[in-house]
């Protein structure tokens, strides 16, 4: 058994994307999924989302906020903006 040393473990909480790859956060969250945990698959797959190295090309008009994703930027003019994507 691999041991862990405590501040690896305070510097990532019970749920947290790890060291480990994207691949395996989304199969955390599928098994979380598999069992109903709804919730905890989403916050597996945010945390991963946020440590993926991915960069921010696409920016908001209104606020030059920056996403990874045209999806990601419209729904944030829906919902912040109140309005329809650009």
């Amino acid at each position: 058994m691999k041991r862990v040393s405590r501040s690896c473990e305070a510097a990532h909480p019970a749920g947290a994307f790890d060291s480990s790859t994207l691949r395996g956060a989304i199969i955390r969250a599928l098994d979380a999924i598999e069992i109903g945990s709804y919730r905890e698959a989403e916050q597996i797959l945010l945390a991963a989302l946020e440590d993926a190295d991915v960069p921010r090309r696409f920016a908001c008009p209104k606020c030059g906020l920056r996403f990874c994703w045209p999806g990601e930027r419209d729904e944030h003019l829906r919902v912040s903006h109140c309005q329809a994507a650009a």
